[in-house]
């Protein structure tokens, strides 16, 4: 077994067990396993950042989805839909067969 095979096995049974690390939630319209982390960005963010320019509260969170759960890669600004709050993909990148989506949403 080479490393990425063993890499490959961990996140389909580990990561995103959902007994483990992972939870189902619907994405856009779709169940599947995620792993949803805000303190991903509470790490990264700078200190303020938690208003836009407008002075509206941004929420941000991290989530991780298998590319053979999600499909294609989207775009950065592509609206998406978590459990039916709608976010904002700022950042997507993939990363041995996870995506590691950036999401924001404006809180009124």
């Amino acid at each position: 077994m080479t490393f990425k095979d063993a890499l490959a096995k961990d996140v389909a049974t580990t990561f995103f067990n959902v007994t483990e690390f992972a939870e189902m939630c619907r994405v856009d319209g779709k169940e599947m396993p995620v792993v949803i982390d805000a303190d991903e960005i509470n790490r990264q963010s700078e200190p303020g950042r938690a208003k836009d320019d407008d002075g509206i509260y941004v929420a941000e969170i991290t989530l991780f989805v298998r590319v053979c759960d999600y499909g294609r890669k989207p775009a950065n600004g592509k609206p998406i839909t978590l459990d039916g709050r709608p976010y904002l993909i700022t950042d997507c990148q993939e990363m041995a067969g996870v995506y590691t989506m950036r999401l924001t949403r404006r809180k009124q």
